[in-house]
């Protein structure tokens, strides 16, 4: 009878576990760098959204400055109001 030496089988199968640990710790890995990605993700949408508000502010302070020179210069032009209400209401 024949007997078949067990060491490289064992072997072959110690390393197949190594590997399935490296994987299993390179997962373990993944979601914490997939949290932090996200997290990355959610403070730049944060920053996005801020700067959105701000230039949306800026826009409507804009607006309203026309809208106020365009009321305020021809009332200066008549002497209605002083060209001194004028830039205090209509400043840039």
């Amino acid at each position: 009878m024949f007997e078949i030496d067990p060491r490289p089988f064992q072997a072959a199968v110690d390393q197949a576990n190594g590997q399935v640990a490296q994987f299993r710790s390179t997962r373990a890995g993944d979601p914490s760098q997939v949290a932090q990605a996200e997290a990355q993700v959610a403070q730049a949408s944060s920053q996005l959204l801020q700067s959105q508000a701000q230039l949306a502010q800026a826009q409507a302070n804009q607006v309203k400055t026309q809208l106020d020179v365009n009321k305020y210069a021809p009332l200066a032009e008549q002497k209605a109001v002083t060209q001194q209400d004028l830039e205090q209401r209509c400043p840039g």
